[in-house]
């Protein structure tokens, strides 16, 4: 599940990085900001999961 985020969140960033260098009103540079926030999000999310499931396969290892 976690990979589904990462996907998405590269998808969603070439359309922000698209959005950076097209935008020339301020409907488009909300909508490259919304695409930037969206992206970070799901990086974020899944990097926050991996650290979970990363500590929990170490605290069973030591216990």
């Amino acid at each position: 599940m976690a990979w589904i985020y990462v996907l998405f969140a590269a998808n969603v960033e070439v359309f922000w990085v698209i959005g950076l260098k097209h935008s020339s009103n301020a409907l488009e540079w909300i909508g490259t900001g919304i695409a930037i926030v969206i992206s970070f999000y799901f990086i974020i999310t899944r990097r926050e999961n991996s650290i979970l499931r990363e500590a929990g396969w170490s605290l069973l290892a030591l216990g």
